[in-house]
């Protein structure tokens, strides 16, 4: 998609200008994404995952508690939970990646990523016209595929408990806790999100070692000059008790909405809130 593409190559131009060693930024077709993504997905893994358990993100919350790796922060459990967030989110970050996303993100002094966001272009009026029904399952069927081959390939690699034969039986079930929940947060954006091409920001991780030290921070306040500058607004989905942190770049919520996380009886509600950030500038 042009569009798309125009957004990569005005994101890339801005990013480079800062002539700071510590920023990444890497799209689809670059070749640096083979080791980017799953720096990035490592990130994100230990990020949602958690340094403890009571830390791990509430949407994986009933899954990680049904494999057993929510009872305790031994070493073992929370790399289990690691290893499972990294593949769990792992399959929305290359579908992202797929759009013509783009991560950026940003080192610490010993070379390691510390921090990244995963954003793509977005145009509503696409996203509306993608397909439903037979024809949706069937698309997501092989792009669940493709991402699984992916991950597998990659550095990263795929998480021990697949190994696990009843483990692996409640990790291919729960797509049928991820579908409704994308479903929802898809609906939602089309509907209170801009109605104009923008960023969507999917993706938001840092190192729970690294938490604190304003990395997070830092690449956030950089990607929304970037969108200041290219004239996009920026569009976001979190837990109502992180808005605050948005709120002090300029997001704005447009809708509060509950989400139930349900798989074999383990339930959680979450509300969340849709957020929007407008162009500041050009």
């Amino acid at each position: 998609d042009r569009r798309a593409w125009c957004s990569i190559g005005a994101a890339r131009q801005f990013f480079g200008r800062q002539n700071d060693p510590r920023i990444v930024f890497a799209s689809r077709t670059d070749e640096k994404i083979k080791d980017v993504s799953p720096d990035a997905r490592k990130v994100i893994g230990d990020a949602f995952g958690g340094k403890t358990a009571a830390a791990s993100d509430p949407i994986l919350r009933p899954l990680l508690t049904l494999l057993g790796c929510c009872m305790s922060d031994e070493r073992e459990s929370t790399k289990e939970r690691q290893e499972v967030a990294a593949f769990c989110f792992g399959f929305f970050m290359i579908e992202l990646l797929e759009k013509g996303g783009m991560i950026l993100a940003i080192n610490g002094p010993d070379g390691e990523m510390k921090s990244c966001i995963v954003f793509h272009e977005y145009q509503t009026e696409k996203e509306k016209a993608r397909p439903t029904g037979v024809w949706k399952k069937i698309f997501g069927f092989i792009r669940d595929v493709k991402a699984y081959i992916i991950m597998k390939g990659d550095k990263l690699g795929l998480p021990k408990a697949l190994g696990d034969k009843d483990k692996k039986k409640i990790l291919d079930e729960s797509d049928k806790m991820f579908a409704p929940f994308g479903d929802l947060i898809c609906k939602k954006h089309v509907k209170s999100g801009p109605q104009e091409p923008h960023w969507y920001i999917g993706i938001v991780a840092s190192d729970p070692e690294s938490q604190g030290q304003g990395y997070c921070k830092e690449i956030m306040t950089l990607l929304c000059c970037a969108a200041d500058e290219n004239g996009r607004q920026c569009y976001l989905e979190c837990l109502t008790k992180n808005r605050t942190f948005y709120e002090k770049f300029g997001f704005q919520a447009t809708e509060s909405f509950s989400i139930d996380i349900e798989l074999r009886g383990s339930k959680m509600t979450l509300s969340c809130v849709g957020m929007t950030r407008p162009c500041l500038g050009t």
